[in-house]
C-alpha cells in the first residue's frame, strides 16, 4: 500500500487507516506498507470482512 495518504500514527499502526480512531487500537490487518509494516483498521471499519 502507498503510505503517502496515511498519517504517522496510521503508518505506525496506532490509528485506523480508514477512520483514524486510536482507541481501541486497530487490530484488523488490511495490507502492508512497502517497508513491511502492517496497515491496520478497527473492527468497525473492517466490517463483515474483518
Amino acid at each position: 500500500m502507498d503510505p503517502a495518504p496515511l498519517s504517522l500514527a496510521q503508518r505506525a499502526g496506532h490509528a485506523c487507516a480508514v477512520c483514524d480512531k486510536r482507541w481501541p487500537r486497530p487490530t484488523e490487518r488490511i495490507g502492508d506498507l512497502p517497508d513491511g509494516a502492517p496497515v491496520l483498521v478497527c473492527v468497525e471499519c473492517a466490517g463483515p470482512c474483518g
